[in-house]
């Protein structure tokens, strides 16, 4: 007969495997996925946390294609005050949306028979005279210069009454929201005629409005031109300019040092530069990863260094000012560098800096920390395309010098562009290195500095560069594994290791009860 206390012995056993498989155990998957939603439309914070910087970079031999609207276009010559030296204005506010120039939103382009547009409607719009890209538009008579369009500057006659003038301009409104877009084709356009110098053919040339802010031009034929007043060096003037002297993009150098004949088939890509705005008040959904993600094992080691971490492999590259990147450099003392051309082991200079460690670089939290001391970083790729991401959590990390703990602060990085920094806690730092907080693109122009109370308690910022994207995370963390979860096997390939030795011992100490058990049943019933 079994005796209780074979019985109290076994009830032990199992009380034992119970209280520590959770422990032990694989971790569990859940099929469920928790989509978080984000908000968009987030107003541009107008202060100092915010410099605007408005500029385009110029792509040029950008591929070409062609939209002919000859046939399906407005005709809007018989609109042009004159046909020589005459203007006229197109609204896009009659079309449901507006187009921002150089950080102004305006309803109206002004279209000017010589091949520019004037988006402020200032100065003499019929100037046959071009001049060099930039000006300064308070100067008198360059007050034309004062938020325009160089499609191909130069003394074009459209009135067929005079010698040999001739062409049209059309216009079409295209796409639907939010990728409208305005094309303006000069059609078969001739150059003014005098002095002997007959008007003869320039060709076809248009620009494209895009709603997003860039700008194309589009060549795709333009005759060498023999005579117009006043052209600089002999060429047409091609660009952009605010007329500050400060923001424009002038390509007139660039036609002039190619081009000695006729230009065919050409396309120029005016790309806005566009700078993120910070909602300092973003919905805060924090993110576990140190159970799921891949531990960074080596670099959670070190005071003072810092690894990579590649996009490419996932399938995707990310895009940050403009350029795509296929890795980001992460720093043990909690900020990030795509080119890494600085000192990316140690510190980012304060926003706004021209230095080298702040050349494209992400400041979640910037301070001198000590994972030596303590402290690990996780990251994390999820989603599916187009919404992709990739998380990077400091789990539990200490600053130098006093060793004390900071707190938890992750990173997303969404792959629209847009980013969000979390902080579940981050205290007061008591070492004199301020923590950073912020975007920089290194130009000084470009950049998003956040001045921080801490500590930081649930606390989420977002930067938005493309605000309708669909940003969202589908992760969901796998339930508690020791010791601390994360990767803690040797191949850093970002599985959980299988605990393999406790494993055994919990499977085998209920088996050896069972065998106990049973012996001493078999003998008593001998």
């Amino acid at each position: 007969m079994v005796k209780k206390k074979e019985i109290l012995l076994l009830v032990i056993l199992f009380t034992i495997v119970l209280a520590t498989f959770p422990l032990s155990i694989v971790k569990i998957t859940d099929n469920k996925s928790k989509e978080v939603s984000e908000d968009h439309q987030v107003e541009a914070l107008k202060t100092s946390e915010w410099n605007p910087g408005f500029n385009y970079t110029i792509i040029d031999n950008y591929p070409y294609s062609w939209i002919e609207i000859n046939e399906t276009g407005t005709n809007i010559t018989s609109n042009f005050n004159v046909l020589d030296d005459g203007s006229a204005g197109i609204s896009f506010s009659e079309q449901g949306w507006n187009f921002t120039f150089y950080g102004t939103e305006y309803d109206t382009i002004n279209v000017s028979t010589n091949g520019f547009m004037s988006f402020s409607g200032q100065g003499y719009l019929g100037e046959n005279n071009p001049h060099h890209i930039p000006q300064d538009c308070t100067q008198g008579s360059m007050e034309f210069h004062n938020d325009s369009v160089f499609l191909l500057h130069c003394d074009i006659n459209l009135n067929p009454s005079l010698t040999n003038g001739g062409g049209s301009v059309f216009y079409e409104f295209k796409g639907a929201a939010p990728n409208r877009y305005l094309v303006i084709e000069y059609f078969q356009v001739n150059n003014y005629s005098t002095g002997g110098n007959l008007g003869e053919l320039i060709g076809n040339f248009e620009v494209i409005f895009y709603e997003n802010g860039d700008i194309k031009f589009q060549y795709k034929l333009v005759r060498e031109l023999k005579w117009w007043t006043g052209a600089p060096d002999g060429f047409p003037v091609v660009g952009l300019d605010h007329g500050d002297l400060i923001n424009y993009s002038n390509y007139t150098d660039n036609w002039n040092n190619k081009f000695t004949g006729d230009v065919e088939e050409l396309a120029v890509y005016f790309r806005l530069n566009k700078n993120y705005t910070m909602d300092t008040n973003a919905d805060y959904n924090w993110y576990d990863i140190t159970r799921d993600g891949v531990h960074m094992k080596d670099l959670s080691n070190e005071d003072d260094d810092y690894d990579n971490i590649t996009f490419k492999g996932q399938g995707w590259n990310f895009t940050f000012y403009d350029t795509e990147y296929e890795q980001i450099s992460v720093s043990s003392n909690g900020w990030m560098s795509f080119p890494d051309q600085g000192e990316t082991y140690e510190w980012a200079d304060d926003i706004p800096s021209n230095m080298p460690e702040n050349q494209d670089c992400v400041s979640l939290l910037c301070t001198d920390i000590d994972l030596d001391e303590g402290g690990d970083i996780y990251y994390y790729f999820g989603g599916s395309n187009p919404n992709r991401y990739l998380i990077i959590e400091y789990y539990r990390a200490y600053e130098w010098d006093s060793w004390d703990l900071i707190g938890d602060f992750e990173v997303i990085f969404y792959e629209s562009g847009n980013i969000k920094f979390q902080y579940k806690l981050a205290t007061d730092i008591a070492y004199d290195l301020t923590p950073i907080i912020g975007l920089d693109h290194g130009d000084l122009s470009y950049y998003n500095n956040y001045s921080a109370t801490f500590p930081l308690t649930s606390k989420a910022i977002k930067f938005t560069i493309e605000a309708g994207a669909e940003d969202h995370v589908d992760f969901v963390a796998s339930p508690p594994f020791p010791p601390s979860g994360g990767d803690d096997d040797d191949d850093d390939d970002g599985e959980v290791a299988i605990p393999g030795y406790d494993l055994f011992l919990i499977l085998l100490a209920p088996l050896l009860a069972v065998i106990v058990i049973a012996k001493k049943f078999r003998k008593n019933n001998n």
